[in-house]
C-alpha cells in the first residue's frame, strides 16, 4: 500500500507528519489520509511533491512512483465499492409461459375496447427475465398501440 511506503520514508528521515507537510507543501490531513490508506491512489502531483520532499532520485524515485500506481487490495479497478451482499437467488428463472398468456389475454381484451388506454407494467426481482416477457408480448402489438423499450424505470428519489 502506498501509505506504508510514505510512512516508511518519513520514519527513515525521522520526520513527523507536520514536518513532511511543511517540506512537501501538502496538508497534514492529506498526509494522514494517505498513510492510513483512505487515499488509495493519490494524484500524480501529490506523489511528485512527496518524492521531492523525501529527496528521492533515480531508481528509488521510480519505484516510489510505481508504488502509487498499484491498486489497493480488495478494491475494484474503477474505484467503485464491492457489493457487500449478492442479490437473493432467483426462485424460478423459467416458466414465463403463464405470464405471457396473462399478458396476451390482457392485451387481447384491450384491443376489443379501442377507446381504452392500456398500460402494462412488468415488475420483479433483478435477473428474472422481465425484458424477455416484454419482448414476448410484442407479437400481439403489431398494428395496435406501441410496445415501449423494456428499460428499467427510474426512481424520482
Amino acid at each position: 500500500m502506498f501509505g506504508d511506503v510514505v510512512k516508511a520514508n518519513r520514519a527513515r528521515l525521522g520526520m513527523t507528519q507536520e514536518d513532511l507537510a511543511g517540506r512537501s507543501g501538502l496538508g497534514v490531513r492529506s498526509i494522514r489520509d494517505i498513510e492510513s490508506g483512505r487515499v488509495g491512489r493519490p494524484r500524480p502531483g501529490t506523489v511528485r511533491l512527496l518524492a521531492d520532499a523525501f529527496a528521492l532520485r533515480d531508481v528509488v524515485r521510480d519505484r516510489f512512483h510505481e508504488s502509487a500506481l498499484v491498486e489497493p487490495p480488495g478494491e475494484p479497478p474503477d474505484g467503485s465499492p464491492a457489493p457487500a451482499q449478492l442479490p437473493a437467488d432467483v426462485a424460478g428463472f423459467t416458466g414465463r409461459a403463464g405470464y405471457l398468456r396473462q399478458l396476451d389475454a390482457f392485451l387481447d381484451e384491450a384491443t376489443r375496447t379501442p377507446t381504452a388506454v392500456v398500460v402494462a407494467a412488468i415488475a420483479g426481482t433483478a435477473g428474472v427475465g422481465k425484458p424477455h416477457i416484454g419482448q414476448g408480448c410484442r407479437s400481439v402489438c403489431p398494428g395496435y398501440g406501441r410496445c415501449t423499450n423494456c428499460a428499467p424505470a427510474r426512481s424520482s428519489r
